[in-house]
């Protein structure tokens, strides 16, 4: 019963932490490391995940640029 209680207070906490932190892409990309590294996660798995989702909303954020150009001249 302990590990259900350990739990809820682990996700209350970092609820709480999310509301105190700013908000700010790289105070979403430290909790979301804590929470993976927290919920048991190899910390270079973890710091890899959080990295990788960085860039992959920057590849996607330029390609959607580019695309609305390239469709302004198709």
């Amino acid at each position: 019963m302990a590990l259900p209680q350990g739990k809820k207070l682990q996700d209350a906490a970092f609820t709480a932490a999310g509301r105190v932190l700013p908000p700010s892409p790289y105070a979403a990309d430290a909790l979301a490391f804590v929470k993976g590294v927290a919920g048991g996660q190899n910390i270079q798995n973890a710091a890899l995940s959080v990295v990788g989702k960085r860039a992959l909303g920057s590849i996607r954020s330029q390609a959607a640029r580019v695309n609305s150009t390239l469709r302004r001249f198709g």
